[in-house]
Protein backbone atom coordinates (compact mmCIF):
# COMPACT_ATOMS: atom_id res chain seq x y z
CA UNK A 1 0.00 0.00 0.00
CA UNK A 2 2.37 2.65 1.22
CA UNK A 3 5.81 3.11 -0.19
CA UNK A 4 8.12 3.79 2.69
CA UNK A 5 10.62 6.54 2.19
CA UNK A 6 13.00 5.45 4.90
CA UNK A 7 16.49 6.84 4.95
CA UNK A 8 18.93 4.05 4.09
CA UNK A 9 21.00 3.92 7.24
CA UNK A 10 24.48 5.32 6.97
CA UNK A 11 26.72 2.76 8.55
CA UNK A 12 30.27 3.76 9.24
CA UNK A 13 31.93 0.76 10.71
CA UNK A 14 34.97 1.39 12.85
CA UNK A 15 37.23 -1.62 13.37
CA UNK A 16 40.79 -2.12 14.45
CA UNK A 17 43.48 -2.97 11.85
CA UNK A 18 43.99 -6.29 13.64
CA UNK A 19 40.34 -7.25 13.24
CA UNK A 20 40.40 -6.28 9.56
CA UNK A 21 43.54 -8.29 8.85
CA UNK A 22 42.04 -11.37 10.44
CA UNK A 23 38.83 -11.05 8.42
CA UNK A 24 36.60 -11.97 11.39
CA UNK A 25 37.39 -15.68 11.95
CA UNK A 26 34.42 -17.72 13.12
CA UNK A 27 36.44 -18.92 16.13
CA UNK A 28 36.13 -15.39 17.59
CA UNK A 29 32.34 -15.70 17.94
CA UNK A 30 31.31 -16.57 21.53
CA UNK A 31 29.42 -19.86 21.87
CA UNK A 32 26.47 -18.00 23.40
CA UNK A 33 25.98 -16.07 20.14
CA UNK A 34 26.10 -19.21 17.98
CA UNK A 35 23.33 -20.95 19.89
CA UNK A 36 20.05 -20.96 17.87
CA UNK A 37 21.69 -18.71 15.27
CA UNK A 38 21.72 -19.18 11.51
CA UNK A 39 24.02 -16.18 11.14
CA UNK A 40 25.77 -13.60 13.32
CA UNK A 41 26.07 -9.84 12.78
CA UNK A 42 29.70 -9.30 13.79
CA UNK A 43 29.70 -5.51 13.47
CA UNK A 44 26.90 -3.17 12.44
CA UNK A 45 27.59 0.52 12.94
CA UNK A 46 25.20 3.15 11.61
CA UNK A 47 25.73 6.87 11.15
CA UNK A 48 22.87 8.98 9.75
CA UNK A 49 23.58 12.58 8.79
CA UNK A 50 20.59 14.86 8.19
CA UNK A 51 21.04 17.92 6.01
CA UNK A 52 17.44 19.02 6.61
CA UNK A 53 14.28 17.45 8.04
CA UNK A 54 13.61 15.87 4.63
CA UNK A 55 17.07 15.02 3.27
CA UNK A 56 20.19 13.25 4.40
CA UNK A 57 22.86 10.64 3.74
CA UNK A 58 23.76 7.29 5.21
CA UNK A 59 26.86 5.07 5.08
CA UNK A 60 26.83 1.42 5.95
CA UNK A 61 29.40 -1.13 6.93
CA UNK A 62 27.86 -4.45 7.91
CA UNK A 63 29.74 -7.67 8.69
CA UNK A 64 27.75 -10.92 8.55
CA UNK A 65 29.00 -14.42 9.35
CA UNK A 66 26.79 -17.13 7.83
CA UNK A 67 27.01 -20.29 9.92
CA UNK A 68 25.15 -22.70 7.62
CA UNK A 69 22.95 -22.80 4.53
CA UNK A 70 19.81 -21.88 6.48
CA UNK A 71 21.28 -18.41 7.02
CA UNK A 72 22.42 -17.81 3.46
CA UNK A 73 19.35 -15.89 2.30
CA UNK A 74 19.86 -13.42 5.14
CA UNK A 75 23.34 -12.60 3.86
CA UNK A 76 21.95 -11.15 0.62
CA UNK A 77 22.24 -7.44 -0.03
CA UNK A 78 18.88 -5.87 -0.95
CA UNK A 79 18.78 -2.09 -1.26
CA UNK A 80 15.70 -0.24 -2.55
CA UNK A 81 15.85 3.20 -4.15
CA UNK A 82 13.90 5.50 -6.46
CA UNK A 83 14.27 8.90 -8.14
CA UNK A 84 14.43 10.57 -4.71
CA UNK A 85 17.35 8.45 -3.50
CA UNK A 86 20.67 7.01 -4.63
CA UNK A 87 22.98 4.17 -3.59
CA UNK A 88 26.74 3.87 -3.91
CA UNK A 89 28.02 0.37 -3.07
CA UNK A 90 31.64 0.90 -2.07
CA UNK A 91 32.74 -2.65 -1.33
CA UNK A 92 31.62 -6.26 -0.94
CA UNK A 93 34.25 -8.68 0.38
CA UNK A 94 33.98 -12.36 1.32
CA UNK A 95 36.15 -14.27 3.83
CA UNK A 96 36.27 -17.96 4.68
CA UNK A 97 35.68 -19.41 8.15
CA UNK A 98 39.30 -18.79 9.16
CA UNK A 99 39.14 -15.11 8.21
CA UNK A 100 41.04 -15.47 4.94
CA UNK A 101 39.86 -13.21 2.11
CA UNK A 102 38.44 -15.25 -0.77
CA UNK A 103 36.74 -12.71 -3.02
CA UNK A 104 36.25 -9.02 -3.78
CA UNK A 105 32.92 -8.64 -5.55
CA UNK A 106 32.92 -6.58 -8.76
CA UNK A 107 30.30 -3.93 -9.48
CA UNK A 108 29.24 -5.95 -12.53
CA UNK A 109 28.22 -8.80 -10.22
CA UNK A 110 25.68 -6.62 -8.38
CA UNK A 111 22.21 -6.74 -9.94
CA UNK A 112 20.26 -3.52 -10.48
CA UNK A 113 16.71 -3.90 -11.71
CA UNK A 114 13.14 -2.54 -11.38
CA UNK A 115 11.45 -3.52 -8.12
CA UNK A 116 8.12 -4.55 -9.62
CA UNK A 117 5.80 -6.67 -7.53
CA UNK A 118 3.22 -9.03 -9.04
CA UNK A 119 0.35 -6.58 -8.51
CA UNK A 120 2.19 -3.50 -9.84
CA UNK A 121 1.54 -2.24 -13.34
CA UNK A 122 4.44 0.21 -13.13
CA UNK A 123 6.79 1.56 -10.48
CA UNK A 124 9.78 3.88 -10.31
CA UNK A 125 11.21 1.80 -7.48
CA UNK A 126 14.41 -0.12 -8.17
CA UNK A 127 16.72 -2.30 -6.13
CA UNK A 128 20.33 -3.36 -6.01
CA UNK A 129 20.85 -7.00 -5.13
CA UNK A 130 23.71 -9.34 -4.43
CA UNK A 131 23.54 -12.98 -3.34
CA UNK A 132 26.83 -14.48 -2.14
CA UNK A 133 26.24 -18.10 -3.17
CA UNK A 134 29.37 -19.17 -1.31
CA UNK A 135 30.03 -22.92 -1.69
CA UNK A 136 31.45 -23.46 1.78
CA UNK A 137 30.13 -22.68 5.26
CA UNK A 138 30.78 -20.85 7.48
CA UNK A 139 31.86 -17.65 5.73
CA UNK A 140 31.83 -13.91 6.40
CA UNK A 141 30.74 -11.12 4.06
CA UNK A 142 31.33 -7.38 4.50
CA UNK A 143 29.10 -4.79 2.85
CA UNK A 144 29.96 -1.12 2.59
CA UNK A 145 27.60 1.33 0.92
CA UNK A 146 26.36 4.90 1.06
CA UNK A 147 22.87 6.17 0.36
CA UNK A 148 21.20 9.55 0.09
CA UNK A 149 17.56 10.62 0.33
CA UNK A 150 15.97 13.88 -0.88
CA UNK A 151 12.31 13.34 0.08
CA UNK A 152 12.56 11.88 3.55
CA UNK A 153 9.46 11.42 5.71
CA UNK A 154 10.74 8.80 8.15
CA UNK A 155 14.02 7.56 9.56
CA UNK A 156 12.40 4.22 10.26
CA UNK A 157 13.78 2.19 13.12
CA UNK A 158 17.15 0.95 14.28
CA UNK A 159 16.71 -2.72 15.15
CA UNK A 160 19.98 -4.64 14.75
CA UNK A 161 18.39 -7.99 15.74
CA UNK A 162 15.47 -7.78 13.31
CA UNK A 163 14.94 -11.48 12.64
CA UNK A 164 14.60 -14.70 14.59
CA UNK A 165 17.61 -17.05 14.80
CA UNK A 166 20.25 -14.37 14.37
CA UNK A 167 22.57 -12.78 16.94
CA UNK A 168 24.48 -9.50 17.12
CA UNK A 169 28.02 -9.16 18.43
CA UNK A 170 28.28 -5.37 18.14
CA UNK A 171 26.08 -2.60 16.73
CA UNK A 172 25.91 1.17 17.05
CA UNK A 173 23.72 3.90 15.62
CA UNK A 174 24.79 7.54 15.37
CA UNK A 175 22.43 10.34 14.33
CA UNK A 176 23.83 13.76 13.40
CA UNK A 177 21.61 16.69 12.54
CA UNK A 178 21.58 20.51 12.63
CA UNK A 179 20.49 21.96 15.96
CA UNK A 180 17.62 23.75 14.23
CA UNK A 181 15.99 20.42 13.32
CA UNK A 182 13.73 18.60 15.76
CA UNK A 183 13.52 14.80 15.73
CA UNK A 184 11.19 12.59 17.76
CA UNK A 185 12.62 9.41 19.28
CA UNK A 186 11.14 6.31 20.94
CA UNK A 187 13.50 3.81 22.61
CA UNK A 188 12.54 0.19 23.24
CA UNK A 189 14.81 -1.71 25.64
CA UNK A 190 17.72 0.71 25.33
CA UNK A 191 18.76 4.25 26.16
CA UNK A 192 20.91 6.84 24.45
CA UNK A 193 24.63 6.22 25.01
CA UNK A 194 25.89 9.73 24.35
CA UNK A 195 24.55 13.15 23.40
CA UNK A 196 26.69 16.07 22.25
CA UNK A 197 25.91 19.50 20.84
CA UNK A 198 28.59 21.65 19.27
CA UNK A 199 29.03 23.93 16.26
CA UNK A 200 25.24 23.99 15.73
CA UNK A 201 25.20 20.20 15.27
CA UNK A 202 23.68 17.56 17.55
CA UNK A 203 25.04 14.00 17.72
CA UNK A 204 23.17 11.15 19.42
CA UNK A 205 24.54 7.63 19.69
CA UNK A 206 23.16 4.22 20.75
CA UNK A 207 25.14 0.99 21.18
CA UNK A 208 24.35 -2.71 21.65
CA UNK A 209 26.56 -5.74 22.22
CA UNK A 210 26.16 -9.53 22.49
CA UNK A 211 22.47 -9.87 21.60
CA UNK A 212 21.65 -13.58 21.63
CA UNK A 213 19.53 -15.24 18.97
CA UNK A 214 15.83 -15.86 19.67
CA UNK A 215 14.59 -19.21 18.39
CA UNK A 216 11.57 -18.98 16.10
CA UNK A 217 8.59 -20.94 17.42
CA UNK A 218 4.99 -21.42 16.23
CA UNK A 219 2.66 -18.48 16.96
CA UNK A 220 5.54 -16.17 17.92
CA UNK A 221 4.77 -12.45 17.99
CA UNK A 222 6.56 -10.19 15.55
CA UNK A 223 10.27 -9.95 16.28
CA UNK A 224 9.81 -6.18 16.69
CA UNK A 225 7.89 -6.87 19.90
CA UNK A 226 10.87 -8.74 21.37
CA UNK A 227 13.89 -6.83 20.06
CA UNK A 228 15.71 -3.75 21.24
CA UNK A 229 14.97 -0.85 18.90
CA UNK A 230 14.99 2.91 18.41
CA UNK A 231 12.32 4.62 16.29
CA UNK A 232 13.07 8.06 14.85
CA UNK A 233 10.82 10.53 13.06
CA UNK A 234 11.50 14.08 11.86
CA UNK A 235 9.13 16.48 13.57
CA UNK A 236 8.45 18.27 10.27
CA UNK A 237 6.91 16.18 7.48
CA UNK A 238 7.49 17.38 3.95
CA UNK A 239 6.83 15.54 0.70
CA UNK A 240 6.54 17.60 -2.47
CA UNK A 241 4.08 20.37 -1.55
CA UNK A 242 2.54 18.46 1.37
CA UNK A 243 3.87 19.73 4.71
CA UNK A 244 2.84 18.77 8.22
CA UNK A 245 3.97 17.59 11.66
CA UNK A 246 4.51 14.24 13.38
CA UNK A 247 4.57 15.61 16.94
CA UNK A 248 1.08 14.24 17.78
CA UNK A 249 -1.25 11.68 16.25
CA UNK A 250 -3.75 14.46 15.51
CA UNK A 251 -1.17 16.45 13.56
CA UNK A 252 0.13 13.36 11.80
CA UNK A 253 -3.43 12.34 10.89
CA UNK A 254 -4.11 15.74 9.37
CA UNK A 255 -0.99 15.45 7.23
CA UNK A 256 -1.85 11.90 6.12
CA UNK A 257 -5.41 12.88 5.27
CA UNK A 258 -4.17 15.87 3.24
CA UNK A 259 -2.83 13.31 0.75
CA UNK A 260 -6.38 11.92 0.35
CA UNK A 261 -8.37 15.14 0.56
CA UNK A 262 -10.39 16.15 -2.50
CA UNK A 263 -9.87 12.81 -4.27
CA UNK A 264 -13.33 11.38 -3.50
CA UNK A 265 -15.33 12.84 -6.40
CA UNK A 266 -17.24 10.28 -8.46
CA UNK A 267 -18.27 10.86 -12.10
CA UNK A 268 -22.00 11.36 -12.89
CA UNK A 269 -22.34 7.98 -14.60
CA UNK A 270 -21.00 6.26 -11.47
CA UNK A 271 -23.51 8.10 -9.29
CA UNK A 272 -26.34 6.97 -11.57
CA UNK A 273 -25.25 3.33 -11.22
CA UNK A 274 -25.05 3.62 -7.44
CA UNK A 275 -28.48 5.28 -7.26
CA UNK A 276 -29.96 2.38 -9.22
CA UNK A 277 -28.08 -0.19 -7.12
CA UNK A 278 -29.34 1.20 -3.80
CA UNK A 279 -32.82 2.46 -4.74
CA UNK A 280 -34.79 -0.27 -2.96
CA UNK A 281 -32.40 -0.77 -0.03
CA UNK A 282 -33.05 0.97 3.31
CA UNK A 283 -30.84 -1.00 5.70
CA UNK A 284 -27.38 0.52 6.17
CA UNK A 285 -25.60 -2.82 6.55
CA UNK A 286 -27.19 -4.11 3.33
CA UNK A 287 -26.08 -0.94 1.51
CA UNK A 288 -22.50 -1.51 2.68
CA UNK A 289 -22.60 -5.13 1.53
CA UNK A 290 -23.94 -4.15 -1.91
CA UNK A 291 -21.31 -1.44 -2.37
CA UNK A 292 -18.49 -3.77 -1.31
CA UNK A 293 -19.74 -6.47 -3.67
CA UNK A 294 -19.86 -3.88 -6.44
CA UNK A 295 -16.25 -2.94 -5.63
CA UNK A 296 -15.16 -6.58 -5.77
CA UNK A 297 -16.89 -7.27 -9.08
CA UNK A 298 -15.72 -4.14 -10.88
CA UNK A 299 -12.12 -3.52 -9.77
CA UNK A 300 -8.77 -5.29 -9.59
CA UNK A 301 -5.83 -4.82 -7.25
CA UNK A 302 -3.08 -3.19 -9.33
CA UNK A 303 -0.47 -0.70 -8.22
CA UNK A 304 1.21 2.12 -10.13
CA UNK A 305 3.89 3.79 -8.00
CA UNK A 306 5.16 7.08 -9.42
CA UNK A 307 6.48 9.87 -7.18
CA UNK A 308 3.92 10.73 -4.55
CA UNK A 309 1.72 7.91 -5.87
CA UNK A 310 3.47 5.67 -3.39
CA UNK A 311 1.67 7.57 -0.64
CA UNK A 312 -1.34 9.18 -2.28
CA UNK A 313 -4.35 7.25 -3.66
CA UNK A 314 -5.67 7.52 -7.19
CA UNK A 315 -8.74 9.73 -7.48
CA UNK A 316 -12.02 7.80 -7.13
CA UNK A 317 -13.08 8.68 -10.68
CA UNK A 318 -9.79 7.25 -11.96
CA UNK A 319 -10.48 3.91 -10.25
CA UNK A 320 -14.00 3.91 -11.75
CA UNK A 321 -12.67 4.63 -15.25
CA UNK A 322 -9.71 2.21 -15.19
CA UNK A 323 -11.12 -0.51 -12.93
CA UNK A 324 -8.00 -0.91 -10.81
CA UNK A 325 -6.02 0.52 -7.92
CA UNK A 326 -3.88 -0.50 -4.96
CA UNK A 327 -5.16 -0.80 -1.39
CA UNK A 328 -5.27 2.93 -0.73
CA UNK A 329 -6.87 3.67 -4.11
CA UNK A 330 -9.54 0.98 -3.67
CA UNK A 331 -10.11 2.13 -0.09
CA UNK A 332 -10.58 5.70 -1.30
CA UNK A 333 -13.00 4.45 -3.96
CA UNK A 334 -15.04 2.54 -1.36
CA UNK A 335 -14.96 5.57 0.94
CA UNK A 336 -16.25 7.73 -1.92
CA UNK A 337 -19.15 5.36 -2.70
CA UNK A 338 -20.11 5.17 0.96
CA UNK A 339 -20.05 8.96 1.13
CA UNK A 340 -22.40 9.16 -1.86
CA UNK A 341 -24.73 6.73 -0.09
CA UNK A 342 -24.72 8.93 3.02
CA UNK A 343 -22.76 6.43 5.09
CA UNK A 344 -19.96 7.82 7.26
CA UNK A 345 -16.60 6.08 6.93
CA UNK A 346 -12.89 6.75 7.35
CA UNK A 347 -9.78 5.63 5.46
CA UNK A 348 -7.55 3.86 7.98
CA UNK A 349 -3.83 3.12 7.88
CA UNK A 350 -2.92 -0.19 9.51
CA UNK A 351 0.00 -2.54 10.04
CA UNK A 352 -0.57 -5.90 8.35
CA UNK A 353 1.35 -9.15 7.93
CA UNK A 354 2.67 -12.08 9.92
CA UNK A 355 5.30 -10.00 11.72
CA UNK A 356 3.68 -6.59 11.75
CA UNK A 357 5.18 -3.54 13.42
CA UNK A 358 3.44 -2.39 16.61
CA UNK A 359 1.63 0.93 16.50
CA UNK A 360 2.63 3.08 19.45
CA UNK A 361 -0.06 5.25 21.00
CA UNK A 362 2.54 7.76 22.15
CA UNK A 363 4.70 7.93 19.02
CA UNK A 364 3.38 8.79 15.53
CA UNK A 365 5.61 6.97 13.07
CA UNK A 366 5.13 6.61 9.33
CA UNK A 367 6.93 3.27 9.13
CA UNK A 368 4.41 1.64 11.47
CA UNK A 369 1.91 1.32 8.61
CA UNK A 370 2.00 -0.70 5.40
CA UNK A 371 -1.66 -1.05 4.38
CA UNK A 372 -4.91 0.90 4.01
CA UNK A 373 -8.49 -0.19 4.71
CA UNK A 374 -11.84 1.52 5.29
CA UNK A 375 -13.44 1.83 8.73
CA UNK A 376 -17.24 2.17 8.94
CA UNK A 377 -18.25 3.09 12.51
Amino acid sequence: MIKYSILPILLVFLVTPQAMSQGYPVSAIPDSLRQNARYVIRDFTTVVELKSSSSGTEKVRKVITVLDKSGEKDACLILHYDKYSSIDIRQITIYDGNGKKTKSVKQSEIDDFPAYRSFELYSEARLKYYQPGNPEFPYTIIYEYETSESNLISLGEWMPADKYNMSVQHASYTLRYPSGIKVNVKEIGTAIKSHTSEDNEITDKWMLENIKAIDDEPFDPGISELSTSVYIMPSVLSFNRYDGSSDTWEEYGKWAFSLWEGRDELPPEQNEKLTSLLKDVNDTIEKIKLLYKYLQENTRYVSVTLGIGGYQPFEAKSVYTNGYGDCKALSNYMYSMLKFAGIKSFPALVSAGSYKTPVFRDFPNFSQFNHAIVCVP
